[in-house]
């Protein structure tokens, strides 16, 4: 059985081992739910003017994107914007 202390201090030491690998710097994610009324290109346009570089992409503006336009697309503006 293992103490309430190993247990409280256990998620501290994950976050510890993380913070020291690499450069030890958080980033920032974004998901695109956050500005859906945007669209699939004006969300990741914006963020990349912003300097956002990790984005977790919504399913929904993805399809409402590809009715108008292909698949190949939808990368290349992935692509482009970093």
């Amino acid at each position: 059985m293992i103490s309430r202390r190993t247990a409280l201090l256990t998620p501290l030491a994950g976050m510890a081992a993380v913070a020291t690998a690499g450069d030890g710097r958080m980033t920032l994610c974004m998901h695109q739910g956050t500005s859906r009324a945007a669209g699939y290109r004006k969300s990741l346009e914006g963020w990349a003017k912003a300097g956002i570089k990790h984005v977790e992409l919504a399913d929904g503006l993805i399809e409402e994107f590809l009715k108008t336009d292909t698949l190949a697309a939808a990368g290349r503006v992935y692509k482009d914007l970093g």
